[in-house]
């Protein structure tokens, strides 16, 4: 059948840099997967690389254009798109292949080229469409979304994958965070340095007078001290001259 509508490629590109999604999430969504009354799209768990579904939400935006390519398919194939119609087609109004389609990487890299962005970055790596999850987890996490979050939106098992393989930041992101914190409140009436509350060490409890630390039974002699006391674990340390000073009672 001859489409004499071409079908607009933006709300498919928009949606993988909203919500990070897969070539393979994106090309198999159907219409039954959107509400865009509740302004809400799942991932299916037969599409998930997972095997889980999850729900996810949508801006205004994006569910304004995903209302307007759905009546856009309507005056391209003659009909209303059904609950399983795919929602995303090519220009042509042809389903995307699920697997990694050359004509979406062409597509991909002509947008690269018009909007002056090199085909590989500056560690040399090529760009492709599944790059498009990197940047927008790069781009929530500059908003300061908690990485569980980003994890769930990317739909990782692990964190870690979420955190090393799809968060990239920079010095600059570092800069404008500190940009962001406020000034420390300076203290107008602090207690004069006599009348100050003196510090007490952990052990010292008020009332007990105890003044030496509790002693660890599972301590080992150091070598060249004398002196029985954990070396590297647990909160009692061995003592110094200065421990014992500190140690005397408040």
């Amino acid at each position: 059948m001859e489409h004499r509508i071409r079908i607009p490629q933006m709300p498919m590109w928009d949606t993988f840099i909203s919500l990070g999604l897969r070539w393979g999430e994106v090309a198999t969504l159907r219409w039954a997967d959107v509400d865009l009354r509740a302004a809400t799209l799942t991932v299916r768990a037969d599409v998930a690389k997972s095997g889980r579904a999850r729900a996810l939400p949508i801006d205004e935006d994006l569910a304004a254009s995903l209302r307007n390519l759905r009546r856009l398919h309507s005056r391209a194939t003659g009909a209303t798109p059904g609950p399983w119609a795919l929602v995303f087609l090519s220009p042509h109004g042809d389903p995307w292949r699920v697997g990694e389609s050359q004509n979406a990487l062409r597509a991909f890299r002509h947008i690269l080229k018009r909007a002056g962005i090199p085909k590989k970055d500056e560690l040399g790596r090529t760009l492709d469409i599944h790059a498009l999850r990197t940047t927008c987890g790069t781009r929530l996490a500059r908003k300061g979304v908690p990485p569980q979050v980003l994890q769930y939106l990317l739909g990782h098992a692990s964190i870690q994958t979420t955190m090393e393989f799809y968060v990239f930041l920079r010095m600059e992101d570092a800069r404008e965070a500190l940009r962001e914190l406020d000034p420390l409140p300076i203290s107008t009436d602090e207690k004069p340095p006599e009348t100050a509350e003196k510090p007490r060490v952990p052990w010292n409890k008020p009332g007990t007078g105890r003044a030496t630390p509790p002693r660890q039974r599972s301590g080992r002699r150091l070598q060249g001290t004398g002196t029985e006391g954990l070396a590297s674990s647990g909160p009692c340390r061995t003592r110094t001259c200065d421990q014992s000073i500190m140690s005397r009672p408040l």
